[in-house]
């Protein structure tokens, strides 16, 4: 039997998939739970449900329910399509606004507001999944005409350079305060610490114009944009994802740039333009263990049961655990304490899936307040030093010693100039480059010695 609920807030949801925009189902979210229920004909056209674990789950009946808590008020998936709850999120400060001219007042805190949060910018984001209030508001957002003039030409004199710099470096002009809606028109939804914007932009070319997300012959991109706290991170980002590529992991074209005192990172989106499915571990793993309520309820010593349970349900690429393992191996070499479940996310779907391509590998180390060995938690208690948490990974991702070893000495041998090249990058202070270069340094020690005492 279909399961009982009291409805309190419903949408649809939709999906671009196809070539043809489909509705998937409607939600309905009570005091105790969400419900997800498909429509017929989408269940009969064999395209990727919600979620990987709603789609294994939804073989048996046509909906899937999801208990939901104070901590998890809504199913998992539905997070990623949420704007980022901090300070300088643009989107969420956008469409709080929105709220209060709507409402007179200030948005309370709640899942009132997170509710209409998400039926404002849940559509058009990174992945397959888009919310609607209703199916009338699908269509006319499926049947909107996209505005193929570039949002900047020169970036130095647009309206987007100006709204940047009011709401990045907190900076007045004298004239009227923009909005984002004004510059950019309604945007999706996009989380994370750094702002980002979702746009595209011209393939090989070396500019700073930007176009819509989707404009037709462009380069779907995120645009990261550095907030002063963080003086510097984009170009480590950038140094960081040059290293992933040269160790051989799959790794997003990208591009920084800077102009005048705004940084810019634009990387190119791994789940455009052939729309595909992205979830990231947390949201998988949450989904399928309703103990799971938050990231810190999950240990690294955990993964490796994870992934072979996932293994058992649907088609995971065979090298997951290996690449997982050399992510979290570079992670350490290089300062990255911010490696935790959102952060890494599987592409396709349960007929085939597998990593997705590396992103946000910035070393988070470089600013105290981000000092975390692993974002991940683990037994310390159970290690003799940092570099033992690591290759027990390797053993519980179920490569051996041998394999291990060569993929340690691997990432040694990529990392080698690692300190140098921190040195050569001008946007960070000589503290930050201090203080990475030290944890680097004693990242590759504590691996160096675990391979002396494996070779005796």
């Amino acid at each position: 039997m279909r399961p009982a609920a009291l409805p309190h807030y419903t949408a649809v949801v939709w999906t671009a998939i196809s070539d043809t925009p489909q509705k998937m189902g409607t939600l309905v979210l009570s005091d105790e739970r969400m419900v997800m229920t498909y429509d017929e004909d989408y269940l009969a056209s064999g395209l990727p449900r919600m979620s990987l674990i709603d789609d294994v789950a939804t073989e048996v009946a046509p909906f899937f329910e999801y208990p939901v808590t104070e901590r998890m008020p809504m199913l998992p998936r539905l997070r990623a399509l949420l704007p980022g709850n901090n300070p300088r999120n643009l989107q969420r400060a956008h469409y709080l606004k929105a709220l209060q001219r709507k409402m007179g007042t200030p948005p309370a805190k709640g899942i009132d507001t997170e509710w209409a949060l998400l039926l404002m910018g849940g559509h058009g984001g990174v992945g397959h999944v888009d919310v609607f209030q209703d199916d009338r508001a699908a269509l006319a957002w499926y049947g909107r005409e996209i505005n193929l003039r570039p949002f900047t030409e020169n970036m130095g004199r647009s309206e987007l350079w100006r709204f940047l710099r009011e709401q990045i470096l907190d900076e007045s002009n004298g004239l009227t305060p923009h909005d984002l809606r004004d510059v950019m028109g309604n945007t999706p939804s996009v989380g994370g610490m750094i702002p980002k914007l979702l746009v595209s932009r011209d393939a090989g070319r070396d500019d700073t114009t930007l176009y819509p997300p989707g404009s037709p012959g462009k380069v779907d991109v995120l645009l990261k944009i550095e907030p002063p706290e963080y003086q510097g991170l984009l170009a480590l980002e950038a140094l960081c994802l040059d290293i992933h590529r040269e160790h051989g992991l799959d790794t997003p074209g990208y591009r920084y740039f800077e102009q005048e005192d705004l940084r810019f990172l634009a990387v190119e989106r791994f789940d455009r333009p052939i729309i595909q499915p992205v979830e990231s571990l947390f949201s998988m793993i949450a989904t399928g263990d309703h103990q799971v309520q938050g990231m810190g309820d999950v240990m690294l010593e955990d993964l490796g049961g994870i992934l072979r349970r996932l293994a058992q349900v649907v088609e995971l690429a065979p090298d997951t655990g290996t690449e997982l393992f050399q992510r979290f191996i570079l992670a350490y070499l290089t300062g990255n304490g911010d490696l935790h479940l959102e952060n890494l996310s599987l592409l396709g779907g349960k007929n085939g899936c597998r990593l997705a391509p590396v992103y946000d590998p910035a070393p988070m180390r470089a600013w105290a307040r981000h000092d975390l060995v692993s974002a991940i938690g683990y037994d310390a208690q159970s290690y003799p030093d940092e570099a033992s948490v690591f290759v027990e990974l390797g053993g519980a991702l179920g490569l051996s010693r041998t394999e291990i070893d060569a993929i340690v000495e691997q990432a040694l041998e990529t990392t080698r100039d690692y300190a140098v090249r921190v040195a050569d990058c001008t946007a960070i202070n000589d503290g930050q480059h201090q203080r990475l270069s030290t944890i680097a340094k004693a990242a590759k020690e504590t691996l160096q010695a675990q391979l002396r005492r494996t070779a005796k």
